[in-house]
């Protein structure tokens, strides 16, 4: 899973991308207050990150490929396992 901050180093707002028709969608419609995530950043059950929040599905948010902030950062590992960031858009 890949995020970005919407916005500068102080935003408390992520954009997290997801295919439009998982079914995780729906779930987030119906319960936008319920939200959590979580990151494993060492592979190993250690250094967990949580983040609980609201949750807005904005199906009007660019595409992938035409947000800057995203390409920047996961750019160069999507086109190494996808071909291309439109591809995998």
């Amino acid at each position: 899973m890949g995020f970005c901050r919407d916005g500068d180093a102080d935003s408390t707002e992520f954009v997290i991308y997801s295919r439009p028709d998982a079914h995780r969608l729906e779930h987030l419609r119906e319960l936008p207050d319920k939200v959590s995530f979580h990151c494993d950043s060492d592979g190993l059950g250690q250094d967990i990150v949580v983040v609980h929040g609201r949750v807005v599905v904005d199906d009007d948010h660019p595409a992938i490929q035409d947000w800057p902030p995203y390409v920047q950062k996961y750019g160069p590992a999507i086109e190494r396992a996808f071909g291309s960031v439109a591809r995998f858009s």
